[in-house]
């Protein structure tokens, strides 16, 4: 009984010097975390959590919390004034570079939909005069509704959806004109500032553009081709918010 009892004080003795150690362990590893945060560096932080944001692996690039609160409220606005805009512009360009089996191309429908991109990190950049210039890291999954109508012959026409739009680049904007009236600026300008990381895929609607030998292939080079084309720095896209009649007197 004697042996039992010293066998069950030895027992309860190594469980407790073992759970000692093991809170000290992770008292050391924990105050090792406080020293890499209190002399933090982006590569420091990257071991203990992760892929970072941009504003963090960069100095001169902050968070952009605020932007995305106001960006999400803007937006109805900003979607409908850039999807015309952006219509008005590639449509004509799709009819001069469509190829000699197409007859005819065109947008039965152009909204950037409901959700806005979101803002990882955002810079502020020198500007001389009337405006002011910033670059934006955008990160976009968003639910846009593009709807492309093509006739290949009289009797054979083609609608596909561009579904599953996942975009990622830097994009610089430029708000020009300032005014003394909400929202404080008459133009707003857009370009990637380098290429963006764009997937998407295209959705027929009834008769499938893979019917059609070598439509599918033209369609999604075309479509990286223009955007390139019209909005890769330092090409850009110009976008009226407050009209001419609209805009007070300077």
């Amino acid at each position: 009984m004697k042996l039992l009892g010293l066998w069950t004080l030895a027992v309860t003795q190594l469980t407790r010097l073992y759970y000692k150690r093991a809170i000290q362990r992770e008292k050391r590893r924990f105050t090792a975390h406080q020293a890499k945060l209190a002399t933090s560096t982006a590569a420091n932080l990257r071991d203990i959590i992760g892929e970072l944001p941009p504003w963090v692996n960069f100095s001169d690039v902050e968070s952009a919390r605020w932007l995305n609160a106001v960006l999400a409220k803007v937006w109805p606005s900003l979607n409908g004034a850039i999807s015309q805009t952006v219509r008005a512009i590639v449509e004509p360009i799709l009819d001069n570079v469509k190829p000699s089996f197409v007859t005819y191309i065109g947008f039965t429908d152009f909204s950037l939909g409901d959700t806005a991109p979101e803002v990882t990190g955002i810079k502020c950049l020198p500007s001389e005069g009337d405006e002011v210039l910033l670059d934006l890291n955008l990160r976009w999954i968003g639910d846009q509704n593009i709807v492309l109508y093509i006739r290949t012959s009289p009797s054979l026409g083609l609608t596909t959806k561009v579904k599953d739009f996942d975009f990622a680049s830097t994009v610089r904007v430029i708000f020009k004109k300032l005014v003394p009236q909400f929202p404080c600026f008459s133009t707003l300008e857009v370009a990637f500032v380098s290429k963006p990381s764009i997937t998407y895929h295209l959705e027929s609607v009834g008769v499938a553009v893979s019917s059609v030998p070598g439509l599918a292939d033209w369609l999604n080079k075309t479509i990286t081709d223009v955007l390139y084309g019209i909005l890769l720095w330092p090409n850009k896209i110009s976008v009226p918010i407050i009209g001419e009649e609209q805009a007070p007197a300077r």
